[in-house]
């Protein structure tokens, strides 16, 4: 499914959904593979992103993520995911 969005100005715009997923800590498990894989099962329209704050796991897992053509890594850091989301959101 794409979305359509519409301005009553300007001209509409399709686009993919985006899925995003947060991870922190030098592990990441088979649960935490599992629900990206699960994911881009059952959307394989959307752009999913696999933010990594701090350093980067160190697992088989992980490495088999980050290799997927499907996700794409992220590595960041808190103030800058934050810094992503309107000022309007409560956190």
């Amino acid at each position: 499914m794409w979305f359509t969005l519409a301005s009553d100005n300007g001209p509409v715009i399709e686009r993919r959904p985006r899925l995003h997923f947060v991870w922190t800590g030098i592990s990441f498990p088979y649960h935490a593979r599992l629900a990206i894989e699960s994911a881009a099962v059952a959307r394989p329209d959307s752009e999913i992103t696999l933010h990594i704050i701090g350093e980067l796991p160190r697992s088989a897992e992980f490495n088999h993520i980050a290799r997927a053509e499907s996700v794409r890594v992220n590595p960041t850091n808190l103030g800058e995911l934050l810094d992503g989301c309107p000022d309007d959101v409560a956190l």
